[in-house]
Parts: C-alpha cells; structure tokens; sequence
C-alpha cells in the first residue's frame, strides 16, 4: 500500500464477468452470462485503511473516466444480478442462456449459492 499518495488514492477493480439470474412469478428461473465494465455488482475499492472513499457513493457509470480502474475480462462469473419485474433495468438482460449442466458446473466450483435462488436450478443440480 506504499503506492498510496494519500489518504483519497484509490483504485477500483471492476469483475466483469457475471450472471444475470431472471426470476419468474412461477418460481422458474433463467441464467444468461454478462460481461459489463464498471457494472455496480463488479466493483471492488482497493484503497488504504482509514480511507474515507465508499464503493457505495460513486457513480458506476462514469467510473472509467473519473477514476483509476482496472477491468478484469475473462474467468469466472464474479457476480450474479438479479432480474426480476420490479428492478429498473430488467430489459438489459442478454440472450446467452446456460443450461442446466453449465448451471450445476458453476454452482459447483465458483457460486454454490446460485441454485438455491430457484426450484428449477435446484432440480438442475440435483440431475447433474
């Protein structure tokens, strides 16, 4: 952390590849992949202790033109949104959808949370 000037010098990393997981009022789900820079879910502060700096009050979107950022592309799904009818960018969901063995190969190894979110990933894992 010597690389630090001050107190404000910070850097933020930004994981962008995640999932969107697409909930359905019947209890169904759907996952599709997503690689969005500097999406809000993706974001990590590095900065020194005692730092005032939040991830938490910064405009995500103007991230790469106001801050230092590192995109990391390629990996694992570091993240998974949630999508569903009461959240304001529920169209911004992509068509790349994973099926039910590469669902249980993440759940596995990298999320062991995402099947629990809906019966059908459940039932997914169950199968695989």
């Amino acid at each position: 952390m010597s690389s630090f000037r001050s107190q404000q010098d910070d850097v933020l990393i930004s994981h962008a590849n995640g999932l969107n997981l697409k909930l359905s009022d019947d209890g169904g789900a759907e996952i599709t992949k997503r690689n969005i820079a500097c999406t809000a879910q993706g974001l990590t502060l590095v900065a020194p202790a005692g730092s005032n700096r939040s991830p938490f009050n910064i405009a995500h979107k103007k991230v790469l033109v106001r801050r230092p950022v590192r995109v990391l592309h390629g990996g694992p799904a570091m993240y998974v949104r949630t999508v569903h009818n009461l959240n304001d960018s529920r169209g911004m969901v992509g068509n790349d959808v994973i099926g039910p063995d590469e669902v249980a190969g993440i759940s596995k190894s990298d999320l062991p949370l995402l099947a629990q979110f809906a019966p059908s990933l459940q039932d997914a894992l169950d199968t695989a």
